[in-house]
């Protein structure tokens, strides 16, 4: 099956928040979830594997997304294999996102509308310009949790944005059933393992420092 967009890109997708078409402000789970998707790309198509719970390089061919491209660079210069979630970690870019929905908005997937927060500072809301894209990404999503199968790029989805927090507000599924019909299908997914670990630990940071704070 050929898919439309990078798998980045669906993940982007089901993030724009459905009331407003904006994003999570400053999520830690959003941008470990973006960065796990750039990785587990490059694993779909064959430039990374992971063994061993280590990452290397199986085909250094840069592909045509630059941002796939840049993060395969970082992964071949790097002295020694390392693991999934430190990568994640090493990938996440704070413009990353903003990065994504302009190429999207230049293909025509997305319209972007520009708006001012009390008047001064500037964002962007997005909204699906095609409109079978995001409904076959979330349909994807709805039959693997009812029928507990899934091919591996749907899976890997899944896996993202159960541990980016994502699935409970799409699927209307939570709790302990979300989490068994996840694992079901993903089978603990590496990349899924991944963001939780490094968002996981990006929520306890910022708890620490507003303890601290108080």
């Amino acid at each position: 099956m050929e898919y439309a967009v990078p798998l980045a890109d669906e993940f982007l997708l089901l993030a724009l928040r459905d009331n407003d078409g904006r994003l999570p402000f400053r999520s830690a789970a959003l941008q470990a979830g973006l960065a796990g998707a750039l990785l587990a790309d490059l694993a779909l198509t064959g430039r990374i594997t992971v063994g061993g719970d280590l990452v290397t390089v199986c085909d250094a061919t840069p592909p045509d997304d630059p941002d796939l491209a840049a993060a395969l660079g970082r992964i071949a210069g790097e002295a020694k294999p390392r693991k999934p979630e430190w990568w994640v970690s090493r990938l996440i870019d704070d413009d990353l996102a903003a990065r994504r929905l302009a190429r999207l908005t230049e293909r025509g997937t997305v319209d972007a509308t520009t708006y001012r927060v009390f008047g001064v500072i500037p964002g962007r809301r997005y909204s699906g310009r095609d409109a079978e894209l995001e409904p076959e990404i979330r349909a994807r999503l709805a039959a693997a949790l009812d029928t507990g199968r899934a091919d591996e790029r749907t899976a890997v989805l899944l896996a993202l944005a159960h541990a980016s927090g994502l699935i409970a507000r799409l699927s209307g599924i939570s709790g302990r059933d979300l989490r068994e019909r996840v694992e079901h299908v993903t089978a603990h997914h590496w990349a899924g393992k991944a963001v939780d670990r490094v968002a996981g630990g990006a929520a306890l940071g910022a708890m620490a420092n507003s303890a601290v704070a108080g």
